[in-house]
């Protein structure tokens, strides 16, 4: 059985709010109202609205030159990860069941490992699918289709027995 990981195992949103906080904290000295104007933002315009940053640097008068830095300090910033009520207990179970679980997750390995470590539940999976990162990239594409077969072979499952689980 695979899962995807965001948004069907972790809340992401949890994950990228934690983000963004740990880092607006760190650019509070371009303006004491950084993370309150931010995030006021990104509850009027959603989490799929892309500026939010470029919105509270214009409200803010902050010089947009900054942004560059702010986005690279939260590429490398990690977060908190929140699993969804039941996870772990569902994992458990599905492995005292004698259930192969794993995660297709189309995240590189580099951001991904460490979240599901994270989480708690690197221990219970039995494989990891990384992706290259491409978040609209089709699950599953040739090298995912590809690893499933190997995956399916080496463990004597036909492809009707396997069975995979996303938002």
């Amino acid at each position: 059985m695979g899962f995807d990981f965001d948004d069907t195992l972790v809340d992401e949103q949890h994950f990228m709010q934690k983000r963004w906080q740990n880092v607006l904290q760190q650019y509070d000295f371009l303006s004491p109202n950084l993370h309150k104007t931010f995030f006021k933002i990104y509850e009027e315009k959603g989490p799929s609205y892309k500026f939010h940053l470029d919105d509270a640097f214009s409200e803010l008068k902050i010089d947009i030159k900054n942004k560059e830095k702010v986005l690279l300090t939260l590429n490398s910033a990690s977060g908190e990860e929140l699993l969804f009520t039941g996870v772990l207990d569902f994992l458990k179970m599905l492995k005292a069941n004698g259930i192969l679980v794993g995660i297709i997750t189309n995240g590189t390995q580099l951001r991904q490992e460490e979240r599901i470590k994270k989480a708690g539940i690197y221990e219970l999976l039995d494989f990891v699918c990384y992706g290259n990162g491409i978040r609209e990239e089709e699950k599953p594409n040739d090298s995912v289709a590809a690893y499933l077969e190997r995956l399916l072979a080496e463990h004597n499952i036909g492809p009707e027995e396997f069975l995979y689980v996303g938002n």
